[in-house]
This record gives C-alpha cells, structure tokens and sequence, in this order.
C-alpha cells in the first residue's frame, strides 16, 4: 500500500479517510498492523499512511495541511512520539505532542486511540508515561482495547469509562503459511519421543525468559526440549540467555530475527508454547500459538485467563509457579489439546476484529 493513501469501496458519501500512527512502510510487514491495515482496506476505509519513519511523527504541518481532509487519527502505540534524551527532553516533547493532538482535535480530527498495553514495557520513564496516557484518555473520542482488562484498567487507573470498546484481537494466523507437522519436526531434527515447548516472538525483558531458563533447568525429563526463537532486546539479556542455557543441552536457541516462514516451521512443529510473561495487557503471541493448535502455558496474569481455557493451556500463578507447570504439561496429553487450541483461535476471527473497528470509525465520525 503506498503512502498517501489506499482508496476502498465505499461510495463518496460513506468516504472515510484514517491515519494510523504508526504506519510507516517498515510496518506493512508485521503481523498487526500490517493485517489490520489490508483488513481495513478490504472494508473500504481509506488509509493515509506514513512515507517513512519520520513522517510517523505527528507534526503541526501535517495537522495543518489534512485538516478537513483526513477525518481520523488512529493512535496505537505511542511514546516514540515523545521519548528522545533524557527526562527533560522527552518532557518538553511529551507537552508538544498532546498539544498537537487536542489542537487536531479542534480542528475536527476524530481521536481514536487502540491502549495495546497500559504502560510501555520498557518504561523508561514512567510519571511521563502514565501522564501521557492520562492524557490520552480524555483527548481520545473512542478507546479501543482487546480484553476486559484493558477496560477495566482505563476505569481504575485513567478514569476514562465512555466510548471504551472492548474488541478482542484476532487471530491473524490465518494469513499464514503451515507445513507438514512431520516435515518441520524432522527438519528441526526432532524425535517421535521428545516434547518441544516453544517460546517465540521478541525477547524482552517482561517476557521471563531467563526465568524460563531456569525453571527449565529443574525439570527432570531427557524427553523435553525448549526452543527459544526471537532477538533479544539489548547485549546483556543476550548474555544472560546464553549463559543460561549452555548450562542445558535441551534447550536451542535462535537468537535472532525470525522470519516468518521459519516462524510457521517452529509452530507447526512444536507440541506447546510457553508464554511466561511478567507483565501483559494483551499478547498476539497467545493468538498466534492457538491458530497453530499449541496448547499454552503461561501465568494466570493479564489476558491469559481470558483466552486460555483448561481445555487449551495451563494457567500458573507468577510467583513460583513456572516450574511445577512445565512439569505438568510434559505430563499431559498435549497433543490431544490440539482440537481445543485450534477451536479457542476460531473464537477470535481476525475479519471481525477488522470490522468492530471499521464501526467505531464510523461511530466516531458520524
């Protein structure tokens, strides 16, 4: 999709014309924004998208310049708008970029902001963060969330109650390609006896891998195998995650960026996915192993008791609980869990998701 725009369907009368930020052509390939934006294509929405990175930075000439023309802001995830330096810095920044969103706003821009997680995972700098969002959340027309949790987050912590839309996340796996269960396992050079437990996706810090690592360690079955795949954020948690595991011949790693062809390999050859995040609001990646049939294992935290039942995965409490939980799992039936992952993932269609959406566009507008 070129910047500039991405006409849709829609007769001139229902014409609605949205900017998401961010949308920058680096994106089109990732999972979320990526499907989201063809989806809202596909549903007639018009998309003004950013040319590059830096045009992904709200600005006072383009505020000027689309005023009247485009009728929507679409916010994900946003502190890149504001974070640069030190605390000062991205202070005076973080007063000019909610400047410049109640400005558009009175200029007649709907504000229509998606809360993917209630805090940066990675926050830097938390009173700006939380300020920002507090922010947001009177500025913001309508509110858009995946869980329960999220709205009940914006009630009790941003005091924000109207016009919040609890639309569940898709599942967007159907867009990808799967390969023979056998061929991927034997090409990963994996055993009919031996269990793989796949972590996958970005590996950052709220994402416990090292504590997968060591709980890991603990579990006495020469069956199981753990498979770590995706980059970490930063040398030192690379570090940790090296050390940790040269410790354990069971587990491999792939420390690195995963495309998705080899993504689909490791999903479609794996028996569960183990999702032992500290902190999470909502997680694509429980989608994504659902979609593939893996049961999950992860912490009765955030979402995940939301979407993960007995009959596709297993709950743990966080303190203390990993451990006893992946011995359980190597004890289960996983492979009978299958039909229930796939039925859970069924429940969440990425094209309803898409449309929820397109109605609150037209909510917002009308």
């Amino acid at each position: 999709m070129p910047a500039g725009g991405v006409s849709g369907t829609n007769m001139e009368r229902d014409r609605l014309l949205v900017r998401h930020f961010p949308s920058c052509p680096a994106l089109l390939s990732t999972p979320y924004i990526g499907n989201l934006l063809r989806g809202l294509a596909q549903e007639g929405v018009e998309l003004d998208l950013a040319a590059d990175e830096l045009d992904d930075l709200l600005s006072i000439g383009w505020i000027k310049q689309n005023a009247r023309r485009v009728h929507i802001l679409h916010f994900h995830w946003t502190q890149y708008q504001y974070t640069f330096g030190n605390w000062l810095q991205s202070a005076v920044m973080l007063a000019k970029f909610l400047t410049k969103v109640a400005w558009a706003r009175h200029l007649g821009y709907r504000i229509v902001w998606t809360m993917h997680n209630y805090m940066p995972h990675e926050a830097s700098y938390p009173l700006l963060h939380f300020l920002e969002r507090f922010a947001l959340a009177r500025l913001a027309h309508d509110v858009i969330v995946h869980c329960a949790l999220g709205r009940d987050l914006l009630r009790k912590k941003l005091l924000r109650r109207k016009r919040v839309h609890v639309i569940p996340h898709g599942d967007f796996t159907v867009f990808m390609p799967r390969v023979p269960r056998t061929v991927a396992r034997q090409d990963l050079r994996i055993t009919d006896g031996q269990c793989m437990l796949l972590f996958f996706g970005q590996v950052r810090p709220y994402k416990g891998v090292p504590e997968l690592l060591r709980a890991f360690k603990q579990v006495r079955d020469d069956r199981a195998l753990l498979f770590i795949a995706g980059r970490p954020l930063g040398p030192d948690l690379e570090r940790e995650i090296r050390h940790l595991a040269a410790e354990d011949p069971r587990v491999r790693l792939m420390l690195e960026y995963v495309p998705e062809e080899r993504l689909c390999q490791l999903l479609c050859a794996a028996d569960a996915a183990v999702l032992p995040y500290r902190d999470i609001l909502g997680s694509g990646a429980a989608l994504t192993a659902l979609g593939f049939g893996l049961p999950i294992i992860a912490p009765a935290i955030g979402f995940f008791p939301e979407i993960v039942t007995p009959e596709c995965g297993l709950l743990y409490e966080p303190d203390g609980g990993l451990q006893a939980a992946l011995q359980r799992a190597l004890a289960l039936d996983l492979g009978a869990m299958r039909p229930a992952a796939l039925a859970r993932a069924a429940c969440y269609p990425w094209d309803e998701m898409v449309r929820a959406i397109v109605r609150v566009y037209r909510q917002s507008a009308s």
